[in-house]
């Protein structure tokens, strides 16, 4: 019994067609939602976690502007300008952006 349900856990599509329900709508909505379509990148989750623990050292009334984050924060300084640099932006309008989220806040000066 554990062997066929992890078969079926890993192809949940022929679940669906070993039930003769054949439905292909079916079969693609449940494929979908399974864990095999979620795609999990370590480094990504890794640069991630290391950009938190970063920022969570830190005493956030001590950064006082752009020096104190490349001097302190290395790992950010890099991400950013990583960020700036693929989107093009500039490194005022990248945190205006970031900032604003919401809408309601006023722009960095």
């Amino acid at each position: 019994m554990f062997d066929l349900a992890s078969s079926e856990a890993t192809h949940p599509e022929e679940s669906i067609k070993s039930l003769n329900h054949y439905n292909d709508q079916l079969t693609q909505a449940v494929y979908d939602a399974s864990s095999s379509g979620v795609q999990f990148n370590v480094n990504t989750f890794a640069e991630k976690i290391n950009l938190l623990d970063e920022i969570d050292r830190q005493n956030l009334t001590s950064i006082s502007g752009w020096t104190y984050i490349k001097d302190n924060m290395p790992t950010i300084a890099h991400y950013i300008i990583e960020q700036c640099s693929n989107e093009n932006l500039n490194l005022f309008d990248f945190i205006n952006r970031e900032t604003n989220q919401d809408g309601n806040q006023k722009p960095v000066q």
